[in-house]
């Protein structure tokens, strides 16, 4: 059914633990009621998400996981929207320091996967999704720079 995985994915990171988002709170954010948005998602999905839905989505509930979704197998990378107080030293700093932290995340799945001198499919999907956050964060990263007004 068309917008299938994509109403997993969202019913995935509402039902996420380590998030404030619950179906309740969104539904409220999108102006719609529980059992509304609850018609769109997983294995309960009934209707499609429209264009206009998910761009409310992601503003509501801004995980980056829906645009790595909504991008994948394009040319495009999702890149933060730059704060005007960006173009400081401090936040390139933690934007490279971000950066740092994705790759060091690669490194160490890939000695995890690598233990049994195998990849199998779970490691491929674990360093596949630690590779998108680190070519979010250094799309971040050279996104300060290009707008930045550090001194050289």
């Amino acid at each position: 059914m068309r917008g299938f995985d994509f109403a997993v994915l969202v019913h995935e990171i509402l039902i996420d633990s380590r998030n404030e988002w619950t179906i309740e709170n969104i539904a409220d954010r999108l102006g719609v009621t529980y059992e509304v948005l609850y018609a769109r998602l997983g294995t309960n999905m009934r209707v499609a998400f429209s264009a206009d839905e998910i761009r409310e989505l992601i503003r509501q509930m801004p995980d980056p996981r829906l645009l790595y979704y909504l991008l994948d197998g394009t040319p495009f990378i999702a890149v933060d929207r730059l704060q005007p107080d960006f173009q400081n030293e401090q936040n390139l700093v933690l934007k490279m320091m971000s950066a740092v932290a994705e790759v060091g995340d690669i490194a160490k799945q890939m000695g995890v996967a690598l233990g049994d001198n195998k990849i199998d499919h779970q490691d491929r999907s674990r360093l596949l999704n630690e590779v998108v956050e680190a070519e979010h964060a250094l799309a971040n990263l050279r996104a300060g720079l290009d707008t930045s007004s550090v001194k050289s």
